[in-house]
């Protein structure tokens, strides 16, 4: 008798344990799915710089429980596109200049050790078509999809996973100043000559010089960004 009733607690256990297993298994997609779309929000600009989230009003428009709103959240501020203030909760982070001082400078150093480690091995072909590409478009989002792939086919030799990861999450950073900016200024064309000249040292074989003419490409970048939000009073 009682190792029946052993039994029948070990079983209910175990139904117990296996309904909590299925739920999380359940969440774990709307966690990532509330998140995906958080941040995408963010990125486009649909959350506006230093806005204020009102997590309320997102979990009601996104059709989910608090739970995985606060995940997304806390991952966001980890990500460093949203603060946590006691007084006013989460915002979402301000466009700085101090931020891309920050953010380019590591960037194109990372961008610059992963072309040179994948140096024998990049796709010019691939760049070539993408340039074209980016001259034939003329809505910003997609201007800055094509730019990204640019940039991620340029340094796609590189094997080196742990700087591809970094190089991503910066790249995270970076999408809304971009994006913001591509959306008030026009300066493409800057951009598409300057991944010429690159293509064509890179033909050359002459790595020297297209390290050099990276690096001018991202200054030139990070400086026209700083113009832009001091124009914006940032």
């Amino acid at each position: 008798m009682f190792d029946y009733g052993l039994k029948i607690v070990y079983n209910l256990c175990h139904i117990a344990y296996r309904d909590i297993a299925v739920t999380k298994q359940m969440m774990a997609p709307r966690r990532l799915e509330t998140y995906e779309v958080l941040r995408d929000l963010i990125l486009s600009g649909e959350l506006a710089d230093d806005s204020r989230i009102v997590e309320s009003t997102l979990c009601e428009q996104l059709g989910v429980s608090r739970t995985p709103m606060r995940e997304a959240l806390f991952r966001l501020e980890q990500d460093g596109l949203v603060k946590q203030d006691p007084a006013r909760g989460f915002s979402v982070m301000p466009l700085t200049a101090r931020d891309v001082r920050e953010i380019y400078p590591i960037m194109w150093t990372l961008e610059v050790l992963a072309l040179q480690l994948g140096a024998d091995d990049i796709d010019i072909e691939t760049l070539k078509s993408l340039n074209r590409s980016l001259l034939k478009t003329t809505k910003p989002e997609k201007q800055h999809e094509i730019d990204d792939q640019w940039h991620l086919t340029l340094i796609s030799g590189c094997k080196n996973r742990r700087l591809l990861k970094e190089i991503g999450v910066l790249k995270q950073s970076a999408h809304r100043y971009e994006l913001a900016y591509m959306r008030y200024c026009d300066k493409l064309g800057t951009s598409i000559e300057e991944h010429k000249t690159i293509l064509e040292s890179l033909e050359d074989s002459d790595t020297k010089k297209v390290v050099r003419l990276l690096e001018e490409h991202w200054r030139r970048g990070m400086n026209s960004l700083l113009d832009w939000l001091d124009w914006r009073g940032n």
